[in-house]
């Protein structure tokens, strides 16, 4: 049986990650490695995108840390407060530098990062939530993030977004994160319970619930979990079923419209009686509301799962987008080789006929 903690319920998933807990899914496993190779090169930043709740902003905050660790210098950008002009010399205050009088923060910002890979030092911007930027900001960032042969300042960085398309200013396609697997719902279940030091027993039918639930998002299954926790410690149980995941509510006893508006109309009034139902009153002397009138009219209701089926759209399309900026690009490097290929073909075709022509005319003048 799981207890309740202080007189609240465990929170499993809200405590692992208050300690560090990071679920090593496939996806977190290939982003670590693409993030390894870009800070290894350092030739472009690596742009990583996802539906919200995917763990865009818990995967870069957790290699920044392990970086740190190893001896690395990662400092965290909020795009938010980026200024337009400034981007330079916050980035350059990020690293606890500040341009030398009479120069500017590009230049500044260039000199300190190439002093740094001369001494074989790794330092990295992490920029989660790029969206968030203004588009001034954005391209000011993409700016440092070229080599100073191109004018940039040849800055390292690591950026999450949910838009995709915004990976085009850095000249690079973004990497999609997607959902978990399948199987790894279960796997993520237990570890959480597992760093929480619950022994909880779950369903098959409660890991179906989850991933249908969560639609096998990092985000939003561990929020799921906490809640079907809670549900549990209040039944006194001991094994989480798909009902403490998707409890049914169609029993509950949850008053109509026009049982709410009947109560509001006898409060205060001594002849109408008692409610047809039983309802919490707010004190004496409420006004009571107008027969007729906009108060009498009840808008319609929207579903809550409207707006987060929106919310899944909205994501699906940002995850469309990112797969045909990627297919563009690869097609535009296609198309880059086929004509360089045509063009050295064209250029040995020449020097073939001029070699040709000149055997010819040394054996005509023999």
């Amino acid at each position: 049986m799981v207890e309740a903690q202080g007189g609240n319920p465990p929170a499993p998933f809200a405590r692992a990650r208050q300690n560090g807990f990071l679920f090593q899914s496939g996806a977190l496993s290939r982003t670590f490695e693409s993030f390894a190779e870009t800070l290894m090169r350092c030739e472009e930043p690596s742009v990583i995108a996802g539906r919200p709740g995917i763990g865009k902003r818990t995967i870069l905050e957790a290699f920044a840390s392990l970086r740190a660790r190893e001896g690395d210098t990662p400092v965290m950008l909020a795009a938010r407060a980026l200024r337009p002009g400034l981007v330079a010399e916050q980035v350059l205050a990020a690293f606890g530098q500040q341009p030398a009088e009479g120069s500017s923060a590009l230049l500044g910002l260039a000199d300190y990062l190439a002093d740094a890979r001369e001494a074989r030092e790794t330092l990295f911007a992490v920029v989660p939530n790029l969206q968030t930027a203004q588009p001034e900001c954005r391209e000011e960032l993409a700016e440092l993030c070229r080599p100073m042969d191109e004018g940039g300042a040849g800055l390292c960085a690591l950026i999450s977004t949910s838009d995709p398309t915004l990976a085009r200013a850095f000249g690079v396609p973004a990497l999609i994160i997607g959902a978990m697997q399948p199987g790894e719902m279960r796997r993520f279940i237990e570890s959480v319970l597992a760093a929480s030091g619950l022994a909880i027993r779950v369903s098959d039918d409660a890991i179906d619930a989850f991933s249908i639930a969560s639609d096998s998002l990092i985000g939003k299954a561990g929020s799921l979990l906490d809640d079907a926790i809670a549900r549990l410690v209040r039944e006194e149980g001991s094994t989480l079923e798909a009902r403490h995941v998707m409890p049914d509510a169609s029993g509950a006893d949850v008053p109509s419209a026009s049982d709410i508006e009947r109560a509001l109309l006898d409060l205060g009034s001594e002849a109408a009686g008692a409610p047809s139902r039983s309802f919490p009153r707010f004190g004496e002397g409420q006004p009571r509301l107008p027969e007729q009138g906009p108060a009498n009219d009840i808008p319609p209701a929207v579903d809550p799962r409207v707006f987060s089926a929106l919310e899944d759209i909205r994501g699906d399309i940002a995850h469309i987008q990112g797969r045909l900026e990627l297919a563009k690009t690869r097609l535009s490097s296609l198309y880059d080789r086929h004509a360089d290929r045509r063009q050295r073909i064209g250029d040995s075709s020449e020097t073939l006929v001029s070699d040709m022509r000149n055997l010819s005319g040394d054996s005509i003048r023999r």
